[in-house]
């Protein structure tokens, strides 16, 4: 801890630890968001749908998924980041950018834990 608050104001700690939570946040919800999903398709596939019908579901459940958990966020550090560049900061931008990255990493590794948990 000495070393975030001999390099950053508190301020820009105050930052790095409410997109540390926000982040947080969000990936518990995609955990519950892909159990849903998952459980979802295989309810549909229990009741011998048609195979256009289930995969429309699920590309569209996807796209739903994507812009809440993936654009929306993107979108809101993203400005974040290009401001802490243009205002010569860029220690925190990379900070800011290191932590969009772990949380999209644990998205994917979430989404490809939880198909192979269903489909195995």
């Amino acid at each position: 801890m000495q070393f975030f608050k001999k390099h950053f104001s508190r301020e820009e700690l105050a930052i790095i630890g409410s997109y540390s939570s926000f982040f947080g946040f969000l990936l518990i919800a995609t955990i519950l968001a892909y159990r849903h999903i998952f459980d979802y398709i295989l309810n549909l596939m229990e009741q011998k749908l048609p195979v256009f019908l289930i995969d429309i579901s699920f590309i569209g459940m996807i796209i739903i998924f994507a812009v809440l958990f993936l654009v929306i966020p993107s979108i809101i550090i993203i400005r974040d980041i290009r401001a802490e560049f243009h205002s010569k900061n860029s220690k925190l931008a990379w900070v800011l950018i290191f932590l969009i990255s772990i949380y999209d990493f644990a998205l994917i590794s979430q989404f490809i834990y939880t198909y192979l948990k269903v489909n195995l």
